[in-house]
């Protein structure tokens, strides 16, 4: 099954619930595109990605080709903060995508437990 993402603002952040599976670097770019043009239209740049029960099968390779994606989709100008809580069994994983991230310039940080996703967040 293809990605699913459930939306609900929150106060101060927009929050995505993620269901579902992404395989590559083109899906994983779908789903970026698709987080941020939501954001955009609720006019945040807080985001939380709750990635508990998303299915993945990416590598630092698929992290760099969806920063350079987002470099063009993004432009210059203020960065969004994203805080995403993953499944402790996708650690290895995370912990490149974070890093190329960072490198990059993003805010972007992941997390296992939820409040300090939150606190992170909007600090």
């Amino acid at each position: 099954m293809p990605f699913a993402c459930e939306f609900e603002e929150m106060d101060g952040f927009l929050q995505c619930v993620v269901r579902g599976s992404i395989r590559n670097s083109r899906e994983l770019t779908e789903y970026a595109e698709t987080i941020l043009a939501k954001a955009e239209r609720v006019g945040t740049r807080r985001i939380l990605l709750q990635e508990k029960a998303l299915d993945t099968s990416l590598s630092a390779f698929d992290a760099v080709v969806l920063v350079k994606n987002l470099d063009k989709l993004l432009g210059p100008g203020p960065r969004r903060r994203i805080a995403l809580v993953h499944a402790p069994d996708n650690e290895a994983a995370i912990r490149s995508f974070e890093t190329v991230f960072r490198n990059r310039g993003y805010r972007h940080r992941m997390f296992l437990d939820e409040e300090a996703a939150s606190r992170w967040l909007m600090g």
